[in-house]
C-alpha cells in the first residue's frame, strides 16, 4: 500500500515538471532562404545558418527538436499568425502585422547597401536618383526603395540569388545592386570578384535587428529563445556562427 501511494506521488511530480521531449519547433523558411541565417543546403539537402545552430543549441538545452518548413513570402507570415507553423526569422520592418505575434530578442543586425560599378558620390541619395534598373533576389521585400519602386525610379530585376545579383551588375544587365553585407563581402572578396570593380555605398540603405517571431499560440517558446540567443552571444558562439554561414553563397 505504502509502495503504491509512493509511485503514484512520483508519477504525480514527474507530470507536472516542465517536460519538452516531445517538443518541435515548426519553423517557417522563406524558400530557399538566405545565408547566413537560414539557407538551404543543395548538397546536403537540409538547411544551414545560424538559425539552425542555435535551434540546435535549443535541443541541447531543453530537448527541443526544430522542423523546417519550406514556405513562400507571401505566405510565411500568415502560416506563423494562424499557428500552421510557429516561428520565423525576419524583421519587423519586413512583416504586414509584426505586433500579431511575439518576437525574441535581437539576434543580429542586419545591414544593407548598395553596389554599383562606379563610385558612389559622397553625398549619394537613392531618393534622388536618376531612373535606373537594380537588380533584387526574387521574393524579398526591400522596404528602403519601396516607394522607388512603385513609381517605376527603380526597376527591379530580380534573380535567384546574390552572387547572380552580382554576376548580372558585372555585366551591366543592371545599375545596382542592393544586398546585406554579410554576403556581399563573401562574393567580393571571392575569386570571381575580387578583381571586379564594384563599389560600395558609404552608408547602408537601412539598418535593421533580426529576431524571431513566435507565434502567440506557442508563447512559451519565447523564454526559451531567448535564454539560447543571449548564452549565445555571451559566448560568442553567435557571433562564430554568422562568420562562419557568411562564407556560404546561395
Amino acid at each position: 500500500m505504502y509502495f503504491n501511494r509512493f509511485l503514484i506521488l512520483a508519477l504525480s511530480l514527474l507530470t507536472s515538471l516542465p517536460s519538452y521531449s516531445q517538443e518541435t519547433i515548426k519553423f517557417a523558411v522563406n524558400s530557399p532562404g538566405s545565408p547566413p541565417y537560414l539557407y538551404f543546403n543543395s548538397k546536403t539537402k537540409q538547411y544551414q545558418g545560424f538559425v539552425v545552430d542555435i535551434m540546435e543549441q535549443v535541443q541541447i538545452d531543453f530537448n527541443i527538436s526544430s522542423q523546417f518548413v519550406d514556405s513562400h513570402r507571401t505566405r510565411i507570415e500568415s502560416l506563423v499568425r494562424t499557428g500552421k507553423a510557429d516561428a520565423l526569422l525576419s524583421s519587423s520592418t519586413w512583416l504586414t502585422t509584426p505586433k500579431s505575434l511575439l518576437n525574441t530578442i535581437p539576434l543580429s543586425t542586419h545591414k544593407s547597401y548598395f553596389y554599383k560599378l562606379d563610385a558612389f558620390n559622397k553625398n549619394f541619395d537613392i531618393n534622388h536618383i536618376q531612373p535606373s534598373t537594380i537588380c533584387t533576389r526574387t521574393g524579398f521585400v526591400y522596404p528602403s526603395i519601396s516607394k522607388l519602386l512603385t513609381t517605376k525610379q527603380l526597376d527591379r530585376f530580380d534573380v535567384s540569388n546574390q552572387k547572380l545579383m552580382m554576376q548580372m551588375l558585372r555585366k551591366g544587365r543592371c545599375q545596382l545592386v542592393l544586398m546585406n553585407e554579410y554576403n556581399a563581402n563573401t562574393l567580393l572578396l571571392s575569386s570571381e570578384f575580387k578583381d571586379s570593380n564594384i563599389h560600395q555605398s558609404a552608408l547602408p540603405s537601412n539598418v535593421v535587428d533580426i529576431v524571431i517571431f513566435i507565434t502567440k499560440q506557442r508563447e512559451v517558446l519565447k523564454p526559451i529563445l531567448d535564454k539560447t540567443i543571449s548564452k549565445m552571444k555571451k559566448s560568442g558562439e553567435l557571433m562564430k556562427s554568422l562568420k562562419r554561414h557568411s562564407q556560404a553563397q546561395n
